[in-house]
């Protein structure tokens, strides 16, 4: 009976012998971590090998001499065994690769500053590269807190006879846009405040605060984490007296406390009550939306970041004159609608209410997506940004390549020597390619070092009007883009000195160097 290969008749490895074949790599892939017990073990097995040979020998009438010389000569030498017994069970491509990476580590150790200048050069590129994506990462491509961000628009008025591009609209305005526009979903507004809380204990501590209509923070998406939000019937001027805390907030004065839903603090001299806690990230985007700069100077004491402490109804009256350009109009666009489409509704409104009301003469209507309105002004400058970090990494890895070249020129007697050993082009490919990986690896070690350093710095001296910068830092995210980073720096690197010994001639090389 003919044996056959456990295949199908279509060439393709039943699944037996894939599953043998896996458990096969398995094993051999836990042989290489169990090591030094299997070499040890097999260490015993030769020496009970040798004692038994011998005493057969002498058992022959050799002498001890003797039997020792013969055990040994028939059983072959024990390095030999070890080579064979190393090469069965384990698993070529990766103990390749781990006796590459010791030779590697002993060659960059017998050339110290080559290893130092290399490593001190991409560690600053990595370096600086994951600072600056970090904020990018943190700044522009996370997702926002805000619910389909992109349906979020501001609603500003415009003054022709002033160029005003952008202004807050007066709330009589608002509550006409609310009244007669079709093109939203929901409208709200909100206007920013101080005021000095008074604690139980203490001095008054001054806290930011953000005055909103009640229909803002359902509109955005925020929940609160404890509590509600305001009501309609709060947010009419007159209203009770209600706030809702921040997360911040929460934890420096009442310590986290879940039971401060209908406790009391004192905003202006005035008794608030806590109706809820809201999210630290609740007030996305609203700073730079009422204008960052203006709150910086507000608060300098806090390091130039400003968090919004306090929520309060906005409680303003219909009586308000229409002069008075205080309110911040947010929409969020109804299903369908662009803001093209917005923009043109709007125009039309403005110009009737330009011809019903002398005080919005040369009043304009500019609807702006609140995506531009928070990341367009920092867009362009943080990518700019990216992209010379970027040419100074690609300037660490010139600098490196001449390096490597310079070492692998010193290097061709070595690498004649061990082509002429048997080493194919492909072991020494993969011996400077492993080499490569080495060097990346410790200097992307340094350069996440040098990174955190490098956050912490433009954590502290970012401008106020770029957002979520409590977002930045390195995470997992930055971690993964690193080590693409410098996984391709270490192939780019690993290439170049394998380029280099496929020019050498072996022959010429020993010879020159016999020479």
């Amino acid at each position: 009976m003919t044996h056959v290969r456990p295949e199908d008749r279509h060439g393709r490895a039943a699944p037996g012998g894939v599953v043998m074949n896996l458990r096969a790599i398995v094993a051999r892939v836990l042989d290489l971590v169990r090591r030094r017990r299997l070499e040890r073990e097999l260490d015993e097995e030769i020496v009970a090998h040798l004692e038994q040979a011998e005493q057969d020998y002498l058992r022959a009438g050799l002498s001890p001499e003797e039997a020792r010389r013969a055990a040994r000569l028939s059983f072959g030498g024990p390095e030999q065994v070890r080579a064979m017994h190393r090469e069965v069970r384990g698993f070529r491509p990766l103990a390749a690769v781990v006796q590459d990476a010791r030779f590697g580590l002993r060659s960059l150790m017998k050339q110290p500053a080559f290893a130092a200048a290399a490593i001190v050069t991409l560690a600053l590129g990595i370096g600086a590269n994951t600072a600056i994506f970090s904020v990018v990462d943190g700044v522009l491509l996370r997702p926002t807190p805000f619910e389909q961000m992109d349906r979020l628009v501001m609603v500003w008025e415009t003054d022709r006879n002033g160029d005003t591009v952008r202004e807050p609209a007066s709330f009589p305005d608002y509550l006409d846009f609310q009244e007669q526009s079709g093109s939203f979903e929901t409208l709200a507004a909100l206007a920013g405040a101080e005021a000095n809380l008074m604690p139980d204990a203490g001095d008054p501590i001054r806290v930011a605060a953000l005055r909103v209509s009640h229909e803002f923070l359902p509109m955005v998406g925020i929940r609160p984490l404890l509590g509600r939000t305001f009501t309609a019937q709060e947010d009419r001027s007159g209203g009770p007296r209600v706030t809702l805390i921040g997360e911040a907030l929460w934890g420096q004065l009442f310590s986290r406390d879940p039971g401060v839903v209908g406790r009391t603090i004192r905003l202006n001299g005035d008794v608030h009550t806590v109706v809820g806690v809201l999210p630290a990230k609740a007030d996305f985007g609203t700073l730079q939306i009422l204008g960052a700069a203006a709150y910086r100077r507000s608060f300098a004491d806090r390091g130039g970041r400003v968090d919004v402490d306090v929520w309060v109804p906005l409680q303003l009256s219909s009586e308000i004159p229409r002069d008075y350009h205080g309110s911040f109009v947010m929409g969020r666009l109804a299903s369908g609608v662009t803001p093209m489409t917005a923009q043109q509704e709007m125009s039309g409104i403005a110009a009737d209410l330009e011809r019903a009301y002398p005080a919005n003469d040369g009043r304009g209507v500019f609807v702006e997506s609140l995506a531009d309105v928070v990341f367009g002004p920092v867009r362009p400058a943080l990518l700019v940004l990216l992209g010379a970090v970027a040419l100074v990494l690609l300037a660490a890895c010139v600098n490196v390549a001449n390096l490597l070249l310079a070492r692998g020129a010193a290097r061709v007697r070595e690498v004649a020597v061990r082509g002429a050993l048997g080493a194919s082009m492909g072991q020494l490919t993969r011996q400077f390619l492993v080499e490569s990986a080495l060097l990346t690896l410790m200097s992307a070690g340094v350069g996440i070092v040098v990174a955190e350093m490098g956050v912490d710095l433009l954590r502290a001296m970012a401008p106020a009007n770029i957002p979520r910068v409590s977002f930045v830092g390195i995470d997992a995210r930055v971690l993964l883009t690193t080590l693409a980073v410098s996984t391709f720096v270490a192939l780019l690197f690993g290439m170049l000195p394998a380029w280099q010994a496929r020019r050498v001639d072996l022959l010429d090389a020993l010879k020159s160097e016999a020479g």
